[in-house]
């Protein structure tokens, strides 16, 4: 969930920034004798975030900048270049007498992985006449998942000011509590008083969805951010929902403390129109429960719990599950003979189950984690789900398999979409391919199958399917990095637009760093309109601008058969190269 500035849960500090502006320092472009009159080179002196100082094992010699002036690249700066790694001064382009935006990202290294601990952005004014500029700028922390590597629902800062591994998820025991301590004593029939959730203790569970659905409906939540149930109702416990609960704590009279413990379940249970029921085979004879502030009745299934082990419910056919509890003597015998301590095993049926393929991506974040840690070492298992991907007519079931065998990383995946790759049926190798593009990010195993069939495909839309799985450059090896270019540049002249446009837009990604200004100069005259559009959009980004390129953006911003947003992205590059608006008007 996005945690709002300003919250008293999320990480704000304000921080002095101060733009000393070097006088006479103008920027100006190369051969076309053309001078911009806002833009000055100044020196951007602010101090790093003393509660990183906080951070158990903090190497302040690991710390990066990157600062962003006006939506500019971000340029990085390392603290070991800096003087003083409290007191850091950078150069910066500004625009003089006007507001210029600022954005900085820190980012601590460890262990040679890139770690983003908070963002930092603001508006400022750069006078000329003082020639400084004084901002404070808000820190956020939290509410994007780049702040949560390890998706433990703990952002990477919190983690680090805790002492724990950023880069892991709490274990599984600690997102669901183990239930061998006396506080696993039910003492409600009808609602879980027995499990305290918290944004460390079953943060991602259906424990949160519960809570996240009830607060929302009794309007607890920020309905301007999140206008619909759903939105809000992800099952991860987070700032906002901790906020939520609170809210609902104070208009109850209970604890304000932001946990869901005995008390604060009993309440909550007692919002809905009437108890859940359920028989000893787990079957919910009441399903649906009204409440105030939601338009439909709101669908509530059960989790069932014990002290000897966890046993799930849910309606037939659903895969919606809503956590009830039951006394231990409620359950059914069958029960009692599972260890506290013992995960669940699944059997190939229940893997293969239509029912259970098709909710997927409807699991919770922690039962997911759960199905892909089993699954991962168990190669039988992943082979009876790769050929279940293989022979399924469905394409729900195939999308949602996909992205459960996305999540592993496994040889045997590569393997098998090699082979299905290789498949007679245009529908088998377009399987094959999106395999393949899952295993991509993991290895360069994956890489060099997919460049070698690739030079055997024939098919437009197979071979916009293979190009989707080179979409990350990363991990593959610096021959692997040349021979794909080499390809793309032969794939960006193809018969086939789909084909040109997918080659240009991966010629921009794998040769960020190379001079391919010409391969897109070329598909600026493209006869398809999004062939141009990504053309254009790479020129713009080219690391090697000329006066060739800035010749070809002054032609799609004077055009009139360009769309409108082409020729604002090309007027847009060419200021940064140093056109002035006179300038664009004129056509040079």
């Amino acid at each position: 969930m996005m945690v709002k500035p300003g919250s008293v849960h999320g990480f704000v500090k304000f921080m002095r920034l101060f733009i000393l502006l070097a006088p006479g320092m103008l920027i100006a472009c190369s051969e076309s004798s053309v001078q911009t009159q806002s833009h000055t080179i100044g020196k951007l002196e602010f101090a790093s975030p003393a509660k990183f100082r906080q951070m158990p094992r903090f190497d302040p010699d690991q710390l990066i900048a990157k600062v962003s002036i006006n939506g500019a690249e971000a340029v990085t700066f390392f603290s070991n270049d800096q003087s003083n790694s409290e007191l850091w001064a950078v150069p910066v382009n500004v625009n003089l007498d006007e507001s210029n935006t600022i954005e900085i990202s820190w980012i601590e290294i460890i262990d040679d992985r890139e770690l983003l601990l908070s963002e930092q952005m603001d508006v400022f004014y750069a006078s000329s006449q003082t020639l400084s500029a004084e901002i404070s700028a808000e820190h956020i922390s939290s509410g994007d998942p780049r702040f949560d590597v390890d998706s433990d629902s703990e952002s990477n800062l919190d983690e680090r000011l805790a002492g724990t591994d950023p880069f892991e998820a709490d274990p599984i025991e600690q997102v669901i509590p183990n239930c061998t301590t006396s506080d696993c004593v039910s003492a409600n029939a009808v609602w879980s008083d027995n499990t305290v959730v918290t944004r460390r203790q079953a943060a991602f569970s259906t424990y949160a969805l519960a809570i996240q659905r009830i607060v929302y409906c009794l309007g607890h939540a920020d309905q301007d951010t999140y206008p619909s149930m759903d939105q809000f109702a992800d099952g991860i416990y987070g700032p906002n929902s901790e906020i939520a609960v609170m809210d609902y704590q104070m208009s109850k009279d209970l604890l304000v403390d932001g946990k869901v413990g005995k008390n604060t379940w009993n309440a909550l249970q007692s919002e809905l129109t009437g108890p859940l029921e359920f028989d000893g085979q787990f079957t919910l004879h009441h399903v649906q429960s009204e409440l105030p502030g939601c338009d439909t009745p709101i669908q509530f299934f059960q989790e069932i719990e014990s002290p000897m082990g966890w046993q799930m419910a849910a309606t037939h056919g659903s895969t919606d599950r809503i956590p009830m509890s039951a006394y231990l003597e409620d359950l059914p015998d069958r029960t009692v003979t599972a260890s506290s301590q013992h995960k669940p095993v699944l059997s190939n049926s229940d893997l293969l189950s239509t029912s259970f393929q098709a909710g997927y991506q409807n699991l919770s974040e922690d039962h997911s984690n759960r199905l892909v840690a089993e699954l991962a070492p168990n190669k039988q298992w992943l082979l009876a789900l790769l050929h279940e991907y293989r022979l399924t007519a469905d394409t729900q079931i195939a999308a949602s398999l996909a992205n459960l065998l996305r999540r592993i990383n496994s040889a045997q995946i590569v393997a098998f979409g090699a082979d299905m790759a290789k498949a007679e049926h245009p529908q088998t190798r377009l399987a094959g391919f999106d395999l393949l593009r899952g295993q991509q990010v993991y290895n360069s195993g994956a890489i060099e199958i997919t460049l070698n069939l690739l030079a055997f495909e024939s098919d437009p839309l197979i071979l916009v399917s293979a190009l989707n799985a080179l979409a990350v450059p990363d991990p593959a090896r610096s021959d692997q990095r040349m021979r794909a270019i080499e390809y793309f540049k032969t794939m960006s002249t193809h018969l086939d637009p789909r084909v040109r446009h997918h080659s240009v837009a991966l010629l921009s990604r794998w040769g960020e760093q190379q001079n391919l200004n010409q391969h897109y100069l070329q598909a600026l005259s493209d006869p398809d309109e999004r062939v141009r559009t990504i053309a254009l959009l790479s020129l713009i980004n080219t690391e090697h601008p000329n006066q060739q390129v800035v010749d070809a953006l002054m032609g799609v911003a004077t055009d009139p058969a360009a769309s409108y947003l082409n020729r604002l992205n090309a007027q847009i590059a060419l200021q940064r190269l140093g056109m002035t608006n006179p300038q664009l008007h004129t056509g040079m």
